[in-house]
């Protein structure tokens, strides 16, 4: 093996390649960032201070009239996937969205439907809390 070492008493060759693996990792994270990056959620912390139609996940200008069951949010991603498969299982539209709190990290939120009335959003919530114990605190969600 015949291994050179350059002016600075580095191997070129493998300089290179340690310079290909950090780009790589580096446009792996930038775009995994830009995934989960989304800027019409908002924490919960500063919910109450904003009326329900500035925090919905619609971008048009009127408020939404669809309604989405939160069924919980977990900051392990297994565990959400986990979760929407058995609801999905049972006959529920489950999908997760994801949600980046700064320090807080990402949040990983199971969700059903999207429902056109409220009532019929609460009559899901309350069959899901009765059906699944460790879902109590899921909600109806203003989409």
């Amino acid at each position: 093996m015949n291994c050179s070492i350059g002016e600075n008493g580095v191997n070129a060759k493998y300089q290179r390649g340690n310079n290909i693996v950090a780009a790589l990792i580096l446009v792996v994270a930038l775009g995994f960032m830009f995934a989960c990056y989304n800027p019409d959620k908002v924490p919960n912390s500063i919910r109450g201070a904003l009326p329900e139609h500035e925090y919905s996940n619609n971008n048009s200008d009127k408020p939404s009239n669809l309604y989405t069951v939160q069924v919980m949010a977990t900051p392990i991603r297994e565990n959400a996937f986990a979760y929407q498969r058995a609801l999905m299982r049972d006959g529920y539209a489950a999908r997760v969205e994801t949600s980046h709190y700064g320090s807080e990290g990402i949040y990983y939120k199971i969700r059903i439907g999207k429902y056109e009335s409220r009532g019929e959003a609460i009559g899901v919530k309350d069959r899901i809390q009765r059906m699944y114990t460790n879902f109590n605190d899921s909600f109806v969600y203003k989409y």
